[in-house]
């Protein structure tokens, strides 16, 4: 078999991870169309079927998941490497400055940041937690994570990817739905006490509902959710430990009240720091052994 090009394989993985050729273009940066022909011109050079596509949905084969299962951690391997070998001789060093809001960042940054100083005695980390949109260029930052409800797209000075999908479901307490009932339709919500959630400026608010509590802090929601305070929406990737210990119960299973994407954001340069590609590099992999969905 001749070489096959490892765009193509990136290609498939991402659309075995997503199920989408969408979203697998969203997470690559490319349109959906180069993803499509992709993974056409890897079933051609494989002579393998590996989804089936109706109008609805993508479906992967046998074949695709024993694939996967044998490509991924080389792909995984060979990226890692990729990314490494122009700067060999650069050991990471200096200040790398990071920003996100402060909820996600607890949850993506703080076991990362922790192996990543430890890896590397050279870096010291700036890490800003602050719902304040901040200027990447202007500040000095070097990365940043943001979530948006909307595709961020890469401009003039800053790189934009797609590093994961985030959705928010209802949670109470089973002390509060005890005392105030378990609501079984959406209709139901409405008499209960509702948690929300204003992002910066107020562009995002993660409850459709009349609130009794809003606030800037996701953290500080489900604290309040987790002291029976009403009924809050959150991110699944926050409450996974609270659900398991039984102490947030999901409401109405399956409705989502919101869905965004998580973005890692970094200034636009020919040659990044070798700070900025081992951090990214770790984060990549804590997300890719952590899912957020």
């Amino acid at each position: 078999m001749a070489p096959i090009d490892l765009n193509l394989v990136r290609a498939f993985v991402a659309v075995y991870e997503t199920l989408s050729f969408s979203k697998a273009a969203e997470r690559l940066g490319v349109p959906r169309s180069t993803v499509s022909r992709s993974v056409v011109a890897f079933e051609r050079e494989l002579k393998t079927e590996l989804f089936r596509r109706t109008t609805r949905s993508v479906t992967a084969t046998v074949e695709a998941r024993e694939l996967y299962d044998h490509v991924l951690p080389s792909l995984q391997s060979l990226e890692r490497a990729l990314e490494d070998t122009p700067r060999q001789h650069e050991r990471p060093s200096g200040t790398l400055k990071v920003t996100a809001t402060n909820d996600i960042g607890l949850a993506l940054l703080s076991e990362t940041t922790a192996r990543f100083i430890a890896r590397y005695p050279e870096v010291k980390c700036e890490v800003s937690l602050t719902p304040r949109v901040v200027d990447l260029v202007r500040e000095g930052f070097d990365l940043a994570l943001r979530v948006s409800g909307r595709r961020l797209k890469s401009v003039s000075n800053l790189v934009a990817r797609n590093i994961g999908t985030i959705r928010g479901e209802h949670f109470a307490s089973p002390a509060y739905l005890a005392r105030h009932g378990t609501p079984r339709t959406r209709a139901e919500l409405a008499g209960h006490r509702h948690l929300a959630f204003r992002g910066s400026a107020g562009r995002t608010q993660l409850n459709s509902m009349p609130w009794r509590l809003m606030t800037d802090d996701l953290l500080f929601v489900r604290e309040v959710a987790l002291n029976d305070g009403g009924i809050a929406v959150l991110p699944t990737f926050m409450v996974e430990e609270s659900v398991s210990a039984g102490r947030l119960v999901r409401v109405l299973a399956g409705d989502f009240e919101f869905t965004g994407s998580v973005w890692l954001m970094q200034p636009k340069l020919k040659n990044p720091p070798a700070r900025v590609a081992a951090f990214r590099s770790m984060l990549l992999e804590f997300l890719r052994q952590h899912p957020l969905d």
